[in-house]
C-alpha cells in the first residue's frame, strides 16, 4: 500500500487503490475546509443574485432575500423558481441585510475538528501548549500534558475574561467615541473663534480706515482753510492790477497819438487835461503785490511702520501663563489642560482688618510715595485720601483694602464720578462728570492718562474685548427731559490708546443711557432709564434688540456674568437688583419685596453700581447705606465688604486676579484685594 505524507503536519495517510476493493479517504485538511468555507461565506454574503441565468442574467440588487437552507440570494424572479420546485419547499428566507449577521453566527457555532484524527471534534484545552485538542490528540501527543474538558469550569472562567475584556473595549469605545465628539465640539468652537476673531479684526479696520479718511478730510479742508483767504486777497489784487493797466494803456496810447499827429492848439488843448490824468495815473495801485506765496504749512507724514499699525488696529493676546508649552492663544483655546499646576483663585473668603496701620503717603520710607506731577516747581499733591476717617488699615499686597486714593486733580475744584470699569491689569477706567472726563489709574493710585469728552454726562462705562472702552452720554437726556420730556442720548465707543471717538451708536434709540456692560458674545447692553428697556447692540454698533425692564422702578447700572451671561440689573428706586436670563425672563431677585428701604440683610438703599466676577459673586453699590454687599450666585446674601470708612459708593468692578474697585461719588476710590491664590 502506498503512503503519502502530508506536506502541513508531516503524518502519512495510505492511498487508497481506487478500485472499489479499499474502503479508505483522504483525512480532511483543515486550511482547505477554512478557506473554501470562508470562500462560501464571502459569496452567502455578496447581495446580488444571479441563480438562474435565464431570468436574472445581470444579477438583481432589488428586493433580494437570502435562502438560508441553500446558502444564496434570490431576487424575486429566481425566488419564484426557487419556490417551484418541490425538494425546495419550505426554505427559510431572510431579508439580505440581516444576511450577514446569520452567516456570521452559524459560521461561530460550527464545530472544529482535528487536523490530524480524520473529523474528531476539539473538545478538550491543553494548559500547557494553550489550545484546544481532540480526545485523540489528548491520549497521543499531548498525554503528558494536562487536558481539560471544555465544558467544564474552564470555558465559564475564560467566557469571564473575555466578558471583561468586551466590558473594557465597551468602555474604550464609549471613550473613544465621547472624545471624538468632544474634538468636534472643539473644532466646532475653534472654528467659531475664528470666524468671530477675524470679524471683529475686519470690524476694527473698517473702523479705521473710517477715521483715517476722516482724518484725511479734516487735514485737507485746514490746508484749504489756511490758503484760501491768501488766495482770495491775490485774486483781487490781481483783478485791480490788470484794470489799472488798462487805464494807463488807454491815456499812453492816446498821448502818443496827439504827440505824433496832433497840431500845436489841439496839444495845448488837451495839455491841463493829460496832466492831470498822468497824475491821477501815477496815484493807481501799481506795485505793492504779495511777494511769491511761500508753503508755509508742511503735511510731515508720520511714517508708520507695520509695528505702529499693528499697535492701531490691535494684536492678538496671548494671556497664557509664562512658561506654558502650548502654542494656541488663549481666544482661541476651548479646554484647559487637566493637572495644570498654576495658582488659581479660591472661594471668596471673609477679609480679616489688619492691625498694621500702613505709612502716610509722601512718608519717607514709605512704598507709596507721592508721584511727581507736571512740573518740578509745582506742589507735590497726594493722590490718596486725607479725609477725617482713619487711615486704610491694610499692607499693600495683602488681603482687604490695598488703596484709597482721590480721583480729583490738583486743579479740579471737585468731581463727580459715576462709572468705572477694572481690566486685567488692574488699571481702573473711571468717568468724571463734574470735569467731563475719562481717567484712567493704576491700581497703585497713581494717574496714568486722562481724556477729555465731548459728552456732558458721561455715566457708565465698560471695556470691550478689543480693548476699546464704551461711554454711555446723557449730555441731551437731562435737558430734553426737563424740555420736552422726551430725552435723547447715545454711546460713545472710544481708543483709549489713540484718545480717538471710533462712533456713536443707539442715538435713534437710547433716551437716557446709563449702565453699560458687554456679555461673551460680545455684544454691547445698555440700560436706558428713561425707557425702562435694555437695549442690545451687536459688537460691530448695529442695533439687534431690546428687553422690557417694566418690573424696575428706576433701572440704572447693569453687569453681565462671564458664567452664564445672567445679566443683572439695579434698581435704585425700587431698592432690588434683578437677575435676567439671556431673553429677559426673570431669574432671581435680591432686596425687600414690597421696594421699601432697608439696612438689614436682604434688604437695600439707592443701590447703583453692580458687577460680577468670574466665580457668578455678584457686588453692590449699596448706595445711601455706604457698604458694598457681596452675593452668592443665586443673589444669596453672602457678607458685606470691609472697607474702612466708605461713604456713598456709586461704582463697582472686578477682575478675575480678585481686585474690586469701589468708587463714590464725591471722588474717593477704593482698591479692594478680596482674593487670594490656593497656594496662600
Amino acid at each position: 500500500m502506498v503512503e503519502f505524507p502530508c506536506p502541513t503536519c508531516g503524518v502519512s495517510t495510505p492511498v487508497p487503490r481506487g478500485d472499489g476493493t479499499e474502503k479508505g479517504e483522504f483525512p480532511q485538511n483543515i486550511f482547505l475546509q477554512k478557506v473554501q468555507a470562508a470562500a462560501a461565506r464571502k459569496k452567502a454574503v455578496d447581495s446580488h443574485c444571479g441563480n438562474y441565468p435565464d431570468s436574472c442574467q445581470d444579477g438583481g440588487t432589488e428586493n433580494v432575500q437570502y435562502c438560508i437552507e441553500c446558502g444564496a440570494h434570490y431576487c424575486p424572479e429566481c425566488r419564484a423558481k426557487h419556490d417551484s420546485m418541490k425538494p425546495l419547499k419550505g426554505h427559510r428566507f431572510i431579508s439580505a441585510a440581516d444576511a450577514t449577521g446569520f452567516i456570521t453566527e452559524e459560521s461561530l457555532k460550527e464545530a472544529l475538528v482535528c487536523e490530524i484524527h480524520r473529523g474528531e471534534e476539539l473538545k478538550f484545552y491543553c494548559e500547557e501548549d494553550g489550545c484546544v485538542v481532540c480526545r485523540d490528540c489528548s491520549v497521543t501527543k499531548h498525554k503528558p500534558h494536562t487536558v481539560l474538558d471544555i465544558k467544564g469550569a474552564i470555558i465559564e472562567n475564560t467566557k469571564g475574561k473575555i466578558s471583561t475584556l468586551v466590558s473594557e473595549g465597551i468602555k474604550l469605545a464609549y471613550q473613544s467615541e465621547h472624545s471624538g465628539k468632544d474634538c468636534q465640539h472643539q473644532l466646532e468652537m475653534c472654528e467659531e473663534k475664528i470666524r468671530r476673531q477675524k470679524d471683529e479684526i475686519q470690524t476694527e479696520a473698517d473702523n479705521l480706515k473710517a477715521m483715517i479718511d476722516v482724518e484725511c478730510q479734516q487735514l485737507c479742508n485746514k490746508v484749504d482753510q489756511h490758503f484760501g483767504s491768501r488766495m482770495e486777497q491775490i485774486r483781487k489784487d490781481k483783478e485791480l492790477f490788470e484794470k489799472n493797466q488798462t487805464k494807463i494803456n488807454d491815456v499812453i496810447e492816446f498821448t502818443e497819438k496827439l504827440l505824433k499827429y496832433g497840431s500845436e492848439p489841439v496839444i495845448m488843448t488837451h495839455a491841463k487835461a493829460l496832466k492831470k490824468k498822468l497824475r491821477e495815473l501815477t496815484l493807481l495801485k501799481t506795485s505793492g503785490a504779495p511777494e511769491r506765496a511761500e508753503i508755509d504749512v508742511t503735511f510731515v507724514p508720520k511714517q508708520p511702520t507695520s509695528h505702529d499699525i499693528a499697535n492701531l488696529l490691535g494684536v492678538l493676546h496671548d494671556g497664557r501663563k509664562e512658561g506654558s508649552e502650548s502654542s494656541l492663544p488663549e481666544s482661541l483655546r476651548v479646554q484647559e489642560p487637566s493637572g495644570s499646576s498654576s495658582s488659581t483663585l479660591t472661594e471668596p473668603i471673609d477679609i480679616p482688618t489688619p492691625k498694621v496701620p500702613l505709612p502716610s503717603p509722601g512718608t519717607p520710607n514709605s512704598p507709596w510715595q507721592t508721584p511727581n506731577r507736571e512740573s518740578p516747581d509745582e506742589d507735590r499733591v497726594s493722590l490718596y485720601s486725607r479725609r477725617e476717617t482713619p487711615d486704610v488699615t491694610a499692607p499693600p499686597g495683602g488681603l482687604g483694602v490695598t488703596c484709597t486714593f482721590n480721583a480729583r486733580m490738583p486743579k479740579e475744584k471737585s468731581c463727580r464720578l459715576y462709572g468705572c470699569a477694572i481690566d486685567e491689569n488692574g488699571d481702573i477706567y473711571i468717568t468724571d462728570e463734574g470735569n467731563k472726563k475719562m481717567k484712567l489709574f493704576a491700581h497703585t493710585g497713581h494717574l496714568k492718562s486722562e481724556m477729555k469728552l465731548t459728552a456732558n454726562w458721561p455715566a457708565g462705562i465698560a471695556i470691550l474685548k478689543k480693548g476699546h472702552v464704551v461711554i454711555s452720554d446723557n449730555s441731551k437726556a437731562n435737558f430734553y427731559d426737563n424740555l420736552f420730556k422726551n430725552p435723547r442720548g447715545k454711546v460713545d465707543i472710544f481708543m483709549p490708546k489713540t484718545e480717538l471717538l471710533i462712533k456713536s451708536i443707539g442715538e435713534d434709540k437710547v433716551k437716557k443711557p446709563w449702565g453699560v456692560a458687554t456679555n461673551s458674545r460680545g455684544e454691547i447692553l445698555v440700560c436706558d432709564v428713561h425707557s425702562k428697556c435694555l437695549f442690545i447692540f451687536e459688537p460691530g454698533g448695529s442695533y439687534k434688540t431690546v428687553i422690557s425692564l417694566a418690573q424696575c422702578s428706576y433701572p440704572m447700572d447693569i453687569a453681565v456674568s462671564p458664567t452664564n451671561d445672567t445679566v443683572f440689573v439695579s434698581d435704585s428706586h425700587g431698592h432690588q437688583i434683578i437677575g435676567l436670563g439671556v431673553h429677559g425672563e426673570p431669574l432671581m431677585r435680591y432686596g425687600s419685596k414690597s421696594q421699601q428701604a432697608g439696612s438689614g440683610i436682604g434688604e437695600l438703599k439707592f443701590p447703583r453700581g453692580i458687577c460680577v466676577d468670574h466665580r457668578g459673586h455678584v457686588f453692590i453699590a449699596d448706595s445711601e447705606n455706604g457698604r458694598v454687599v457681596q452675593l452668592h450666585p443665586d443673589c444669596s446674601f453672602f457678607k458685606e465688604v470691609d472697607i474702612p470708612g466708605l461713604e456713598q459708593p456709586v461704582a463697582v468692578a472686578v477682575n478675575s486676579k480678585g481686585q474690586l474697585a469701589v468708587v463714590e461719588y464725591k471722588g474717593i476710590v477704593h482698591v479692594v484685594q478680596y482674593l487670594k491664590n490656593d497656594s496662600e
